[in-house]
């Protein structure tokens, strides 16, 4: 049974420098929390010396110049289940075997592809350019790995028929243990695998106890492990974006209600209740938000799916202004014996009426939606367009959720303590010019937001004793009328 090894050395790396291209420029340590302490979680490939593990700072005394880089969990998971579903693109059957590395049985695709050489390449082929993986094919998972660390990005490398000769020339670094016991072989004068499979069974589980028996076996080539594919899994998912800049804690919530509503409402989530759920924030500049949570019982109903949400989120919320959320409901099935549940769902509330008609509506007017729902947000943002938002009421809508009170462009002249104003075709309020005295002023100054904001704001009255708010973009120079 051929089996093939996948491995992308530097994985990390290459995760973070895909979608960080400018990583790739000079050297760089990625770094991980373990309990107090910065260790290395991986590094640039010209940068030798280093190791997974080792503390940061001594990693430091090595490579003094790199820039160090937070390692971001949710993109490698991310990065890594892209790469998975690109290789089971060519073979059904893989089983992640880590960051990085991953089994694939090839048995009946040889003849597909014309050979394994070919089906490797396919593999590689099938990869993200970023991901420079090398392949190795063998008669079991151990030999497949050992042929992937000779292998060169392009090219497959097959170990020879002969597993126990090709395995004995490594070093004993390449047995799947922890670096206490490499150091007691060490200790022992174990340099290599031939050193190991040249000493009887016995000594080895007298020091090692079982484990000393699986490292003999494998230093002869021996690995009756099988490929187990992954369990594919009933997955549905949506993300929105949020208007810039907004951190309001209500504005995720709500967020999270349309998102919950939007799944829910999808055909083949229809009848099913999901055991998982999985939540995901992003901005740029911050490292990505996600949490995973798994519910005592499946949950189908918005109800019950938005406050088990909520209950979670809420005492341990991203501490950045969200830009991107996602929602993924996983661990599906049907509801079996629960005939309260059916009476439910028969039932239509008011809120089923309301998206009802906003579906009609939005199927009537080609598709654009006709009914929303104005949500407060943050009473007390100093910019009006992020106080209040339209959520839109279909579920099955594509509208994002959008900030109302929006700026309208205009054209002032400001003269001393009076400003001429001119309002666009369409705005409210005059079309010709007019002339409004200033009564107030103020300044909002907002530059630590992803989306800096700089305005100067007038309150001004005009002919009739009509009231006008305005402000000056203090990046831009342009002019906005904008209600208070």
């Amino acid at each position: 049974m051929p089996i093939a090894c996948v491995l992308i050395p530097h994985f990390i790396y290459h995760a973070h420098a895909r979608r960080q291209p400018e990583l790739r420029q000079g050297p760089v340590i990625l770094a991980a929390d373990q309990g107090a302490r910065k260790m290395v979680a991986d590094c640039s490939p010209q940068i030798a010396g280093l190791r997974t593990g080792m503390p940061l700072a001594a990693a430091l005394a090595v490579a003094g110049n790199a820039r160090v880089v937070e390692a971001d969990q949710a993109c490698q998971r991310q990065e890594f289940q892209e790469v998975l579903q690109a290789l089971q693109q060519r073979c059904p059957a893989v089983e992640p075997a880590g960051l990085g590395c991953a089994y694939l049985d090839l048995t009946g695709l040889e003849g597909l592809y014309g050979g394994d050489a070919h089906l490797a390449l396919a593999l590689q082929r099938a990869l993200p350019p970023e991901f420079p993986a090398q392949v190795g094919i063998g008669t079991n998972k151990f030999v497949a790995y050992l042929a992937a660390q000779l292998a060169q990005y392009g090219n497959a490398f097959q170990a020879p028929a002969d597993a126990r000769a090709f395995v004995q020339q490594f070093p004993v670094e390449c047995l799947p243990v922890s670096a206490a016991v490499i150091a007691r072989l060490r200790q022992f004068g174990f340099k290599t695998l031939g050193d190991v499979a040249a000493l009887d069974i016995g000594p080895l589980q007298t020091q090692f106890g079982p484990q000393g028996k699986r490292m003999w076996e494998l230093a002869k080539g021996v690995d009756s492990r099988p490929v187990m594919p992954m369990k594919e899994e009933d997955t549905v998912s949506a993300s929105l974006f949020l208007p810039c800049g907004n951190a309001s804690l209500d504005l995720l919530l709500l967020g999270l209600e349309v998102l919950a509503r939007k799944l829910l409402a999808r055909k083949e989530v229809m009848g099913k209740y999901a055991g998982h759920a999985a939540m995901a924030c992003a901005a740029a500049g911050f490292p990505t938000w996600q949490r995973s949570y798994a519910f005592k019982e499946r949950l189908g109903t918005i109800d019950k799916l938005l406050p088990a949400l909520k209950s979670r989120l809420l005492p341990d919320p991203p501490r950045f202004p969200v830009e991107e959320l996602s929602l993924a409901l996983s661990d599906m099935a049907g509801e079996t014996g629960a005939q309260g549940l059916l009476l439910e769902q028969g039932r239509t509330s008011g809120d089923g009426l309301v998206a009802t008609l906003a579906q009609r509506l939005q199927a009537r007017g080609g598709g654009m939606p006709s009914l929303y729902r104005v949500v407060n947000v943050a009473p007390d943002h100093p910019l009006p367009e992020m106080r209040y938002v339209l959520a839109p009421l279909n579920p099955e809508s594509t509208a994002e959720v959008r900030p109302v009170n929006q700026p309208v462009l205009a054209q002032v002249v400001k003269e001393g303590q009076e400003l001429a104003l001119q309002c666009p075709q369409g705005g409210a309020g005059e079309q010709a010019p007019v002339r409004a005295t200033v009564q107030d002023l103020w300044k909002v100054d907002l530059w630590w937001l992803p989306c800096p904001a700089s305005r100067t704001y007038y309150r001004a009255t005009g002919p009739g004793g009509k009231q006008f708010t305005m402000f000056q973009d203090n990046l831009s120079g342009h002019w906005y009328l904008q209600q208070p």
